[in-house]
């Protein structure tokens, strides 16, 4: 694979930074940010190592800067496939709302068991951390008992 170099003009490094400043994303922001750093000169280990990404994460950036531009690390991600468990989103929603949740085996075994959905643990995991929000009685259960279950490991 050939090294791509970043070398931004004034005017790209102006639009860059109001593209940084101006945006919520924190995923498109990272990605901005990595092109502004490598502009600046930094290494493509240096960049992966202070935005905690792999460098195999940067290189891939890169390319797609390359071939895209900064449009193309904006929408990187939306051709992706769908979650398969988005047409359920409301009766997880509802079931996480109504019911004591402790674990995330407990969704899956509700999605596999009542949905006759096959799904794993990490898709389930994956769906509730991006898609729905936990009750706050089931937040502060869900916190109560990882914290237990790390303090156990201690002692």
């Amino acid at each position: 694979m050939k090294r791509i170099r970043i070398k931004l003009s004034k005017k790209e490094e102006k639009q860059l930074k109001e593209l940084i400043l101006g945006n919520r994303d924190r995923k498109v922001h990272q990605r901005f940010l990595c092109i502004r750093l490598l502009n600046e000169g930094k290494t493509n280990s240096a960049v992966a190592e202070l935005l905690g990404v792999s460098l195999e994460t940067i290189k891939n950036w890169l390319v797609i800067y390359d071939g895209n531009g900064l449009d193309g690390l904006v929408g990187m991600y939306e051709n992706m496939r769908k979650s398969s468990l988005n047409t359920y989103s409301e009766k997880i929603q509802s079931y996480l709302n109504d019911n004591i949740i402790t674990t995330i085996w407990e969704v899956v075994d509700y999605v596999n068991n009542e949905l006759s959905v096959p799904v794993k643990y990490h898709a389930v995991r994956n769906f509730i951390k991006k898609n729905l929000i936990l009750s706050r009685r089931n937040q502060c259960r869900y916190r109560l008992k990882r914290q237990k279950e790390r303090y156990n490991k201690i002692s």
